[in-house]
């Protein structure tokens, strides 16, 4: 790992000279070497690469104390595509900085996030603005927040109050980055040895949400396929003389009443086969849980359908629409061959990088539009349930 983000910081460094002297020489040759707005976009290009070369050399050990969250995926994504980096060493970027972002405990944020881009508007009373950016880009503000109020200093305080002071006129709302850094650390972090391809699809939704190319994140999903089924193939070697088992055929043996009664209990948290009613609100995800069950317990694909219709009645469990979206995603791949859902989802992930846009002001209105595209195209896909059955059936074998 330490050697390819080695390789990327050297790249970046590179990157940035030949930026500068590009600028450079393109200046020279005008008429009083004017610059333009060509130039100063390659300017900020520079700035880009030096502010993630600062957040990349961060020390682990130091990541908990630095609270800044990393958000411009959309400017990694051109510079991991430029540079000589493989699909593995651009996954190995990214992934090292989500655990920054999940090391600042952003999964359980309660405190006031503001945005840096008001920075040269904001009249600073105590401290100046290189002073600013060096006390919230380094632990100090995180140590000071630990610290006893009675034990700090009045310098200290005044730091701290003009942070209150910033933060009050340029807040920032991360809502839809705290529910993707949740999907993210659910579906691939907390499963790094187990994750199967449902949840490479969810996770791979969320960081797409960020503003990642399509190249990138169809590597990304190749990359993570190939380890499942690496992973698979590792699982199939029995003990004893070495040899493979292919497609090995296990006897189950007859179920029994005790167990048939204990499969029974737990789907009555969520269906009672009994009235035909639903116990708790479900979401995809519960809802093939309970068809794995009720394939355990014999249930035909005709009486399953009969089960989802009951339990789609009411629609999906989802707290909005973006944790919606997310998790339905692989199930709208599925069908993207019925007309309309694959322009369907086009429009969405578009929607979901409007969303993922911090300060966006029409943050709410994008929303409402992603919640009413979610559910006219869910209309649009059969109700012959293939994908839940499909999936519950590969669980339960």
């Amino acid at each position: 790992m330490y050697s390819t983000i080695k390789n990327f910081i050297d790249y970046l460094n590179d990157s940035m000279e030949r930026i500068k002297r590009d600028v450079v020489d393109r200046a020279v040759k005008r008429p009083f070497r004017t610059m333009v707005v060509s130039d100063e976009r390659d300017l900020q290009r520079v700035v880009e690469r030096k502010n993630l070369i600062r957040i990349l050399s961060v020390p682990e050990e130091e990541w908990k104390l630095h609270g800044e969250i990393f958000i411009q995926y959309d400017y990694l994504s051109e510079m991991l595509e430029d540079s000589p980096l493989n699909a593995r060493g651009m996954f190995t970027i990214v992934q090292r900085l989500l655990e920054k972002n999940l090391a600042t405990n952003i999964v359980n944020q309660d405190a006031r996030c503001f945005d840096i881009r008001g920075i040269d508007k904001y009249e600073f009373t105590y401290m100046t603005r290189d002073e600013f950016l060096a006390f919230v880009r380094s632990d100090e503000y995180g140590r000071l927040k630990e610290k006893e109020e009675s034990l700090l200093t009045e310098d200290e305080k005044k730091k701290l109050e003009e942070f209150d002071r910033y933060s009050d006129l340029h807040p920032l709302d991360i809502a839809p980055f705290i529910e993707a850094h949740k999907l993210i650390k659910e579906h691939y972090f907390d499963k790094k040895d187990s994750f199967d391809k449902d949840d490479v699809g969810i996770f791979l939704s969320a960081i797409k949400g960020f503003g990642l190319s399509d190249n990138i994140i169809d590597s990304f999903r190749s990359l993570l396929l190939k380890e499942i089924s690496k992973r698979h193939r590792k699982n199939e070697v029995v003990e004893g003389p070495l040899h493979v088992v292919s497609n090995p055929v296990v006897e189950k043996p007859m179920m029994d009443r005790k167990e048939y009664n204990l499969i029974e209990r737990e789907l009555r948290k969520y269906f009672d086969i009994r009235t035909m009613e639903v116990v708790s609100p479900l979401d995809l995800d519960r809802q093939i849980y309970c068809i794995g069950l009720l394939i355990r317990l014999g249930f035909s694909d005709d009486k399953i359908i009969d089960v989802l219709k009951i339990m789609n009645k009411d629609g999906y469990s989802y707290e909005n629409p973006i944790s919606m979206f997310v998790a339905l995603y692989e199930k709208l791949e599925y069908y993207k061959d019925v007309d309309g859902i694959k322009e369907a989802i086009e429009i969405m992930l578009g929607a979901m990088q409007e969303i993922m846009s911090i300060g966006n002001e029409d943050y709410e209105e994008w929303k409402e539009f992603l919640n009413d595209e979610m559910l006219s195209t869910l209309k649009l896909i059969p109700k012959t349930y293939d994908y839940e059955i499909e999936r519950a059936k590969r669980g339960s074998k």
